[in-house]
C-alpha cells in the first residue's frame, strides 16, 4: 500500500491490543496502519519514545509511501512533536489530542508518565516551527463534549479543526478507531 498511517496511542497502555486489532481493518480503505506503542506508564525516557516514532517515520518513508501521523489524546503531543521535526510526513491528525502545552493534566498523571509530561511541554515549541503551508495539512478531531481534553485544548490555530458527533473522551477515540475510521482515513488521504 502506498499510504502508511502511524498511530500514536494515548494513555491507557492496556488498550494497545484493541487499538492494534482495530487498525488492521483500516487496510480495507487502502492504507497500512501501524501502531507505534508509547507505553506511557513505564520509565522509558521521552527521547527514546520520540526516537521510536522518528524511526517509524523513516521506515515508512523509505518505502516511498505517503506518511500520516495520527496522535490520540496524549499521543497527540508526540505526534505534533514528530510532525514538526519530520518534513517527509504528509499529514498530521490528532484525535481528542493534547495539542497545547497548557492542556490541564492531573499532577499525579504527569508524575506517573514523565515522558508524557515532557512531550506535552514540547508542543508549544514544536507548533511554532511548523510553517503555515504545512499547518494546512494538520487536522484536529474533537468531540462535541469531552471532559478529559476539552475541545479548545484540542484545536490548533491555523489547522483544519473538525468536530465529530460524539460525547466523551474514550468514546470519541473508540468511534474514530472503528465506526468513524473511514472519516479519519479520508482526512489522511485528502489531497
Amino acid at each position: 500500500m502506498k499510504h502508511t498511517i502511524l498511530y500514536i496511542p494515548g494513555l491507557g497502555d492496556g488498550y494497545d491490543s484493541f487499538r492494534r486489532n482495530a487498525l488492521k481493518f483500516w487496510a480495507v480503505f487502502g492504507v497500512r496502519a501501524i501502531l507505534v506503542p508509547m507505553r506511557w506508564d513505564d520509565q522509558e525516557s521521552y527521547d527514546s519514545k520520540y526516537q521510536r516514532v522518528i524511526d517509524a517515520v523513516e521506515n515508512a518513508s523509505a518505502n516511498n509511501a505517503k506518511v500520516t501521523i495520527i496522535g490520540e489524546s496524549a499521543g497527540g503531543s508526540m505526534a505534533i512533536n514528530a510532525y514538526a521535526a519530520s518534513p517527509m510526513v504528509d499529514k498530521l491528525i490528532t484525535i481528542a489530542g493534547v495539542n497545547t502545552s497548557s492542556t490541564p493534566v492531573a499532577p499525579y498523571r504527569l508524575r506517573r508518565s514523565p515522558a508524557f509530561a515532557v512531550s506535552r511541554q514540547n508542543v508549544a515549541k514544536s507548533l511554532a516551527t511548523i510553517s503555515s503551508s504545512r499547518m494546512a495539512n494538520v487536522h484536529t478531531v474533537s468531540a462535541l463534549a469531552d471532559s478529559v481534553v476539552r475541545s479548545h485544548y484540542s484545536q490548533i490555530a491555523g489547522a483544519v479543526n473538525h468536530r465529530v458527533i460524539a460525547i466523551g473522551h474514550f468514546y470519541t477515540i473508540t468511534l474514530c478507531l472503528t465506526l468513524f475510521s473511514s472519516y479519519i482515513i479520508r482526512l489522511a488521504k485528502r489531497v
